[in-house]
């Protein structure tokens, strides 16, 4: 299988079952702002963390949850290290597709959540009710879209390039 295939494929198949369990998991508040605060997964990820206030400034985000960094930053990695092992492919092209499933997942919550008319809400950008996105890039005269996504875009697609 080539590249791009492999690339798509696992961007794909891991991103809509994620999305999925997140729009069931939080239902029509998004950024785990529903959920019972009393919960591990509900709490703040180490809310007086130097390194995860430069995060959350550096990505224009609202500060993670410990769900967040369990599925985002322990439990794909480490999905992506066993390909890595399993289908000896470059390293470079791991990376590439942990940058796709990040902005995809994100994506796809918005376009397939139905508790609520997210998408329209997301393109409304500033002006909608989507408060966890904190920058906004203008793609038309009404419509906008999270500035994390070219960045994930430009990142993946340039390190798919390069793999």
């Amino acid at each position: 299988m080539d590249k791009y295939s492999f690339y798509a494929l696992n961007v794909l198949l891991v991103a809509l079952p994620l999305a999925i369990f997140e729009i069931i998991f939080e239902g029509s508040q998004g950024w785990g702002s529903g959920l019972a605060k009393d919960k591990w997964y509900a709490k703040p990820f180490a809310p007086d963390s130097r390194t995860v206030k430069l995060l959350v400034k550096i990505l224009n985000i609202q500060s993670p949850l410990n769900y967040h960094i369990s599925v985002f930053a322990v439990l794909i990695p480490l999905l992506m290290l066993a390909e890595y092992f399993i289908f000896g492919r470059s390293p470079v092209l791991i990376v590439a597709i942990y940058f796709g499933i990040l902005m995809f997942e994100d994506f796809l919550w918005f376009l397939f959540n139905w508790h609520f008319d997210s998408l329209r809400q997301l393109l409304k950008g500033p002006n909608g009710s989507i408060w966890w996105h904190k920058a906004w890039i203008k793609v038309s005269p009404n419509h906008y879209l999270p500035a994390s996504y070219p960045i994930a875009i430009a990142i993946s697609g340039g390190l798919l390039l390069l793999a």
